[in-house]
């Protein structure tokens, strides 16, 4: 039965680990570093893991797989609008779009984990050290994993050596609660005071509105994907919520949009695909403080589709 309450989606954990890669020599690596990982990823997985043929619709062992636990999003409660396999339980971010790696240099992606898939950390960081071993890109790039950093920057990884007295759990309603003192947003603002934002997708936003691509910004689009990724979360979460939705969502005032996309190879498929979106800028007016904390919530997730490949992520900032 879903609960009509907000309360239990902002008690989501997650943590957000910040990997930093040391190339081995000098190397060429994909544009597009989050295919490649999360291809190595799954890949480096079901070379450790796999008891069966990697059909992973009819194994009998998928309950307790962990390549099926830790890749796809095995779920109790799912909504109906939910029909692809793609994970609620990690997010892989970068921001470094270099194809030229330094000897002993390299570069930072995000790893972030939410409920059950944060105790599956160790598999993640064993499955991207073999995935070092292995390399990435067409010419199979070697790295090795010099750093794993918490949220505060603390080590969870030097070198050789775990610290897991620096591995804090969050909450999505810790989240929130710093990023609107970031955006100075405090305990006297009222509830029903309004606010316009600027929401800033920085990596391409895939949505559907009518079943049909959209390749403009939409508002009523761009909320319904916040409140429907918020329910996905909170099933995943095994604590499904339904959020009340507004006779009157809050209003666009201008955008800036520019078409975008990445190619990309499918090991499942056996051929290059093309991911499209768009990104850009958009500002919005009349932003209730419940809205307000709904949309950063959507700032952690991700929103729209492909986000196992880092789509659908924007910063918000807030309008003077």
């Amino acid at each position: 039965m879903i609960k009509e309450t907000t309360v239990s989606w902002l008690e989501i954990p997650y943590i957000t680990l910040t990997f930093c890669l040391r190339f081995l020599k000098p190397s060429e690596v994909p544009e597009q570093k989050v295919s490649a990982l999360r291809g190595g990823l799954g890949e480096m997985l079901l070379r450790k893991n796999c008891v069966a043929d990697r059909n992973c619709d009819e194994c009998r062992f998928q309950d307790s797989c962990i390549v099926w636990n830790a890749f796809y999003t095995p779920m109790r409660f799912k909504p109906a609008y939910m029909t692809g396999k793609e994970s609620l339980g990690y997010l892989i971010e970068c921001d470094n779009q270099e194809t030229d790696m330094d000897p002993r240099h390299g570069f930072v992606f995000r790893l972030k984990l939410f409920g059950r898939n944060i105790a599956l950390f160790s598999q993640y960081l064993d499955a991207f050290w073999q995935l070092g071993q292995a390399g990435i890109g067409k010419d199979h790039a070697r790295f090795e994993i010099a750093a794993v950093l918490s949220e505060d920057e603390s080590m969870i990884l030097d070198e050789n050596q775990i610290h897991m007295e620096n591995f804090r759990i969050r909450t999505v309603g810790d989240y929130i609660s710093q990023r609107k003192w970031e955006l100075g947003i405090g305990r006297g603002c009222g509830r029903e005071e309004k606010h316009v934002c600027r929401i800033n997708f920085l990596t391409p936003l895939a949505l559907r509105k009518d079943r049909i691509d959209l390749y403009d910004f939409d508002a009523d689009a761009i909320w319904r994907a916040v409140h429907r990724k918020i329910q996905m979360m909170s099933c995943f979460d095994e604590n499904p919520v339904e959020l009340e939705k507004p006779l009157v969502w809050p209003r666009m005032l201008e955008s800036h949009i520019a078409r975008s996309g990445i190619r990309r190879y499918s090991n499942t498929h056996k051929s290059k695909m093309e991911l499209k979106g768009i990104r850009g800028v958009v500002v919005m007016e009349d932003i209730t403080e419940e809205r307000l904390e709904e949309l950063l919530a959507g700032e952690l997730f991700h929103i729209g589709r492909n986000n196992s490949f880092d789509f659908g992520r924007y910063l918000i900032e807030r309008e003077k």
